[in-house]
């Protein structure tokens, strides 16, 4: 029974989800704000439970769908109660707001928007998934990203000294990863498989002003697209594959790590403290998504 309820919370993802979060706070720091880890635990406490108890509300949300399509989840596999799911994941989500008026004032709102977008996204219907899905995924790693800063300090002051590039860049990220994923099912028309990875590993050029002469930047940036891009020139003609699809999507959450990572190098952070903490998210990920594996 607990393997499935960590199973359902998508605990394997938390690390990523941790590390937009630190990286966030990180950035702040090296902007000269701040000391120690103010509001670094309650970031993290606020934006984790949201995170997780959206990722339980979405498989009660789509348990019909997910059955239909021979998805091997806790709630279609029968491990779990939907009452109970139900309860745990309203209970995470609205908890979220709750610990924030308690360990993060300040990003109170912020908090509350998070928690609106989840529930919006997991309630909301074909129609919201739809046409404002990617939009809402989006919004809510930016709003992580940044929670850490906004528990100190209002919207204008976080991004006078952090800069916009961060969090287009991360808005950017999963506005098109989102846009890749709504094709998992039907497979992506003409050559979206290509051109969607194509946009993707272009990301890090909005950092690469920032980030100077930096060659660590520049190795990073080569290795994300060659990661993307060679198998996508490889299925270039099977986008209607739903497989390929799928393997695309795959690829590139794998990949979501060195986005943050890069964004630090381009702040000028140690290399070697972004490599121990991409390789610390790295071996997490795959460490638990080996025991309590998403699918």
């Amino acid at each position: 029974m607990p393997r499935a309820w960590l199973q359902l919370f998508r605990i394997a993802l938390g690390p990523s989800i941790a590390w937009d979060v630190l990286v966030g706070w990180g950035l702040w720091r090296m902007a000269g704000q701040g000391q120690g880890m103010g509001s670094l635990p309650g970031a993290l406490g606020v934006v984790l439970l949201a995170y997780h108890g959206g990722m339980a509300l979405n498989d009660w949300a789509d348990r019909r769908i997910d059955s239909d399509a021979g998805r091997r989840r806790p709630l279609v596999l029968g491990n779990l109660n939907p009452s109970a799911v139900l309860a745990a994941g309203l209970s995470m989500v609205v908890g979220s707001a709750l610990l924030a008026t308690w360990v993060l004032p300040h990003a109170l709102a912020p908090a509350c928007i998070l928690v609106g977008v989840v529930l919006a996204y997991d309630f909301g219907g074909s129609p919201i998934r739809i046409f404002l899905g990617p939009i809402l995924l989006a919004t809510a790693r930016v709003l992580a990203f940044h929670m850490a800063a906004l528990g100190e300090a209002e919207w204008g002051t976080v991004l006078s000294h952090v800069g916009l590039v961060p969090g287009a860049a991360l808005a950017f990220w999963w506005l098109f990863l989102s846009r890749l994923a709504s094709y998992e099912e039907t497979g992506a028309p003409r050559m979206h498989i290509l051109a969607f990875p194509a946009v993707l590993s272009l990301v890090p050029l909005m950092a690469s002003k920032q980030a100077g002469g930096n060659p660590l930047f520049y190795g990073l940036w080569a290795g994300l697209g060659m990661w993307l891009l060679i198998p996508a020139w490889r299925d270039r003609h099977r986008g209607q594959d739903p497989a390929a699809v799928q393997a695309a999507v795959r690829r590139a959450l794998v990949c979501s790590p060195l986005i943050p990572g890069a964004l630090l190098l381009s702040a000028g952070a140690l290399p070697a403290w972004v490599a121990v903490g991409l390789g610390v998210v790295v071996l997490s990920v795959h460490g638990l998504a080996r025991i309590f594996p998403p699918e």
